[in-house]
Formats: structure tokens, C-alpha cells, sequence
């Protein structure tokens, strides 16, 4: 196979693909100026390819000129709609002094390249064809081109590091794109013909310009781009795939055009399994991405109703303290008879009223801190305490409702005291009354006991009791939102399951640990209750360690 004719396929591959991808990007959005300022940059990319060979090939020397300063022509024609597809309607940067000299000097140009000698006085005949005599306007010509250039790629580098990912994949791109077209340039335009005094060789240059439309013409239609290895494995399959073809058409005898053609149909069957590898893997990596969207979109619709949800319940749970809390006052005044005597049946009645009043007010609190706590406004005064006296106020306080079910209740103070701890007081009260309680809700017959323990820089109070005991599978949810074991419904239907959900998130901003541990049904249970002596210490310890991290994440992302 000849050069000629080598050289006008690849100009024929190129006006196919050139026509093939400005329909593809213009017919994608046709009313996108960036769309339209492609396809009119891949016209003049095409003219100009076309017009290099024509100039290079043609028979007449006055046609060679013609050829030659028309190519010329679409060159500034292509800078100028270059400016506006990159700069213009991608970047979205206006210039508008810019534009204007951008446009005016390049139509000059064009005008003059085609019109005059001042880019290409004339042609003269070479073994390989007709070669240009250049103008005196060539240096200006370059420098008008280079100008350019550099404006488009230092403003494309610019704003890669400013865009957000999918923008910063699209710069990327054009940029691959753009330095593999300038490189050829580079070398055949400028290297090549200052080093052999002749520019034989201009036409690999201009036919590079096929890399800077295909990258282009993918990160223009693409909404999902999927990383540039994968579009450079099938760019170099299919040029391989080519120089494969036109070795098998260039061979000589019978024996090379056997051999020739078994590797071209080998490399094209195994090419074919790769492609169609990458090929399943956009796929799936397409509907990878569906899906992640989808489940971001219901995601954040989750975390809208969830916030909703938390409003909801502290508005409604700050609404009702007030009336519960002078039902209970006044149903109180009435069983101790401060609005005179009333019969024991009234009486009975109204402990009733009291008792599911206060279950109301702490499924109430329990609510308030819920939202409190996931709204991210749980509020501590942290002071210095004894916890041993925390510990017998709240039994105290209880004592009423274990007599009534016959069980007993024993504190059990260590002979010595352990030190004070730094707590807040209220909120601790909260977690060891909810304890407490619990263990006398689920106890049926025998008792609870309270011991205390030192471990270490904390301090450990362990809650006993002979009740229900605690199955293994139940063990892992019981500190759950909303969640409590069966054996406790059978005891006790009342509760919504909360208490000790926010009794752990209570005990983990107190810097300690709360656990259970039960040998199974009917067996009782123990509650540990773990606090630090000295809650500052442990905050700056996760200080420490939060800044460690951060730094550690830092270097990461640099590296």
C-alpha cells in the first residue's frame, strides 16, 4: 500500500469521525451554544485537515497556494471558535475586550491568509509533493496561535482546581486532549521543520487535531464520565486495530499476508473481549451510579423527615410538660386532702391518675432528650460529686415502690469513699434512676442491690437484680431506640423503650460506659454503670486524638 494512499484514508477516517462527532455533541442539545460552537470548531478542524492534503497532493501549483492559504484560513477560523467554546461557553468567563480582539485579529487574519501572500507568498514542487514558501505574516501567524493556546489551557488548568468533580473530570479531558494535539503540533509543525528546513511532515500534526475533538466531544455529551485509562485503552485498541489492517493490505507475498492476517484476527478477536469487558463494567458501573443517586435522593428525604420528626417531638414534648405538670400537682394536693376530705374509693382513683400521670411526664423527658440528643442539644454543667450520695437519693426516692412490690432494696456503701467524680449531677441522676427502676419493674419477687467499685482512673456502679434475667439475643438491642426485650413486656407493657437508649448516649458524652450482663431468662441481670473520675482529662485525650486524626487525614488527601 502507497503513502497516498495511506494518507487519504486517514483523512477520510478523519472527515468521517469529525462529521460523526459534531452531529453527535450538536444533535445532544441543539439549542447549547457550547454544543453549537463544537460542532462549527470541528467544521473548521476538518476543512483545515482537508485543505493541508489538498494543498500537499494536488497537481497545479496556483491550486497548492490556494489550498495552502485556505488552510491558514480555517486555522484562525478554528482558534477563534476554540476561544469561544472553551473560554466563552464552558468556563463561562465573558472577556468581553478580549473576545472582541480574539475575533477581530483572527477574521484579519483569515482575510489576509486567504486573500494575500502574507501567510503563503507560493508553493514550490518537492519529491514528496508541494511544499508552501511562507509570508512575511508567518511569525505573526504563529504568534497569534500561540497566544490563543495559552489562554485556553493556562485558563483550563486554572479552574481545574476550583470545579467540582465532574466539572474537574471534564477539564482533564480537554486537557489530555488538547496537549496531545499541541505536542504533534509541536513536533511536526515547528521541530521537525526548523531541523530538516521543510515541513514534509505537517500533515501528522494537522491530523492530530482528531484527538483534541474525540476527548472534547466525550466530556461535552457524557453526564457520567468514567475515568480516563478506559477511554485511552479503547483509542489505542482501535489504532492498533488499524495498523494492523493496512499491514495485512501492504503485504507482498502469499506467507506475510497469512501471518499478517492471523495476528490482525487474533488482536482484533482478543480486542473485542477486552472492549466488551470495559464495555459490561460501564455498565455496571452506570447502574452503580443510578443507584447511588437514588439512594442519596432518599437519603436526604429520610434525614428531612427525621429532623421534621425531632421538631415535632420537642415542640409537642415542651407543650405538654406544663399540664402534666399541674395534673400531677393537683392530684397530689387531692390525696393528701388540702381540698378536704374525699372517700378512699376517690382516693384509689386518683393514685391511678398520678401513677400513669408520671409515666406520661417521663415518656415525656424521655422524648425531650431524644430530640435533644439528635438534634445535637444536650446541654451538661459539669461539676465535682459524690457519687455514693447521688446513688442513695435516687433509692431513696424509690423505696416506696419496691416496698409496695415486696421486694428489698440494699445500697451497699463502700467503708471508705470513693472520690468525687465530675459529672452532671441531673443528668446522672437520670441514667441511675432509670436503673433503678428498671430493675424493679422486672423484678418480681426477691430484691436489688447496689454495690460500687473503683477501677482504675473510674468509678463503677453495678445494679443487681433477681428478676427476668436477659436472653443473648436480646442483650445486643436493649440500648436501642425503641426497643425492649419480651420478657419485659411480660412484666411491664408500659414504656416506649427509650430509657435506656438515652441513658447510654448520656454515659458516652460523660466520657464512661454502660453495659449489661445476664446468665438468661428468670436468672436476673446486672447493670454496670462506668464513669471517669475526671471527665477533663478524657476530653482532652479525644481532643488529642481527633487532632491526630485530622492531621493524619490531611496528609492522606496530600499524598
Amino acid at each position: 500500500m502507497s503513502i497516498d494512499l495511506l494518507e487519504k484514508i486517514i483523512v477520510i477516517l478523519i472527515n468521517l469521525t469529525g462529521f460523526w462527532m459534531a452531529y453527535w455533541v450538536w444533535s445532544d442539545n441543539k439549542k447549547e451554544k457550547l454544543n453549537q460552537w463544537f460542532a462549527l470548531m470541528t467544521f473548521f478542524v476538518i476543512l483545515w485537515v482537508d485543505f493541508a492534503l489538498l494543498a500537499n497532493k494536488t497537481e497545479n501549483g496556483s491550486l497548492s497556494t490556494l489550498f495552502y492559504r485556505l488552510n491558514d484560513g480555517c486555522v484562525n477560523l478554528f482558534l477563534i471558535s476554540a476561544f469561544y467554546f472553551y473560554v466563552i461557553y464552558f468556563l463561562k468567563k465573558e472577556y468581553p475586550i478580549l473576545r472582541k480582539i480574539v475575533f477581530v485579529f483572527g477574521i484579519s487574519l483569515f482575510s489576509l491568509s486567504l486573500f494575500t501572500g502574507f501567510t503563503t507568498k507560493g508553493t514550490t514542487l518537492k519529491s514528496w509533493g508541494w511544499e508552501a514558501i511562507l509570508g512575511p505574516g508567518n511569525i505573526l501567524f504563529y504568534s497569534y496561535s500561540m497566544i490563543v493556546a495559552l489562554i485556553v489551557v493556562g485558563l483550563l488548568i486554572r479552574e481545574f482546581f476550583r470545579f467540582e468533580k465532574e466539572r474537574k473530570l471534564k477539564i482533564l479531558y480537554f486537557l489530555i486532549g488538547t496537549f496531545l494535539f499541541v505536542s504533534f503540533n509541536a513536533v511536526f509543525n515547528i521541530v521537525v521543520p526548523m531541523v530538516s528546513n521543510s515541513i514534509k511532515y505537517q500533515y501528522l500534526g494537522d491530523y492530530s487535531a482528531v484527538f483534541l475533538l474525540g476527548f472534547t466531544a466525550y466530556a461535552v455529551v457524557k453526564r457520567q464520565l468514567f475515568g480516563v485509562k478506559i477511554i485511552l485503552t479503547k483509542i489505542l485498541i482501535g489504532a492498533i486495530t488499524i495498523l494492523l489492517l493496512f499491514n495485512v493490505a501492504d503485504s507482498s507475498t502469499l506467507f506475510e499476508y497469512i501471518w499478517r492476517s492471523a495476528l490482525f484476527m487474533a488482536f482484533l478477536f482478543f480486542g473485542y473481549l477486552l472492549v466488551r469487558s470495559i464495555n459490561r463494567d460501564l455498565v455496571k458501573q452506570k447502574q452503580l451510579e443510578k443507584l447511588t443517586g437514588k439512594l442519596a435522593r432518599a437519603n436526604r428525604k429520610l434525614e428531612m423527615l427525621d429532623k421534621a420528626k425531632s421538631e415535632f417531638i420537642s415542640i409537642a414534648s415542651h407543650q405538654l410538660r406544663t399540664p402534666l405538670g399541674a395534673v400531677k400537682g393537683f392530684s397530689s394536693m387531692l390525696i393528701e386532702g388540702s381540698y378536704g376530705e374525699i372517700s378512699g374509693e376517690v382516693k384509689e382513683v386518683l393514685k391511678k391518675i398520678s401513677i400513669s400521670n408520671q409515666r406520661l411526664i417521663t415518656l415525656v423527658n424521655d422524648l425531650l432528650n431524644l430530640s435533644r440528643i439528635e438534634s445535637g442539644k444536650m446541654q451538661y454543667d459539669f461539676k465535682y460529686w459524690q457519687i455514693e450520695d447521688i446513688v442513695k437519693e435516687m433509692a431513696d426516692m424509690l423505696l416506696l415502690k419496691v416496698k409496695e412490690k415486696g421486694l428489698y432494696l440494699k445500697v451497699n456503701v463502700p467503708s471508705r469513699l470513693l472520690p468525687k467524680i465530675k459529672i452532671d449531677n441531673e443528668k446522672i441522676k437520670e441514667v441511675i434512676s432509670n436503673l433503678i427502676e428498671n430493675a424493679i419493674k422486672y423484678t418480681a419477687k426477691g430484691g436489688i442491690n447496689i454495690d460500687f467499685e473503683q477501677s482504675g482512673n473510674s468509678v463503677r456502679i453495678i445494679i443487681s437484680d433477681t428478676g427476668v434475667g436477659i436472653s443473648q439475643s436480646e442483650m445486643f438491642i436493649i440500648f436501642s431506640k425503641f426497643s425492649r426485650g419480651k420478657n419485659m413486656n411480660r412484666l411491664d407493657a408500659n414504656g416506649a423503650g427509650l430509657g435506656l437508649f438515652v441513658a447510654k448516649k448520656i454515659t458516652k458524652d460523660h466520657g464512661g460506659k454502660i453495659w449489661a450482663e445476664s446468665k438468661g431468662k428468670d436468672k436476673g441481670s446486672k447493670f454496670f454503670l462506668e464513669l471517669p473520675i475526671d471527665i477533663g482529662r478524657i476530653r482532652e485525650e479525644e481532643e488529642r486524638q481527633k487532632m491526630q486524626k485530622e492531621e493524619v487525614e490531611k496528609f492522606v488527601r496530600e499524598i
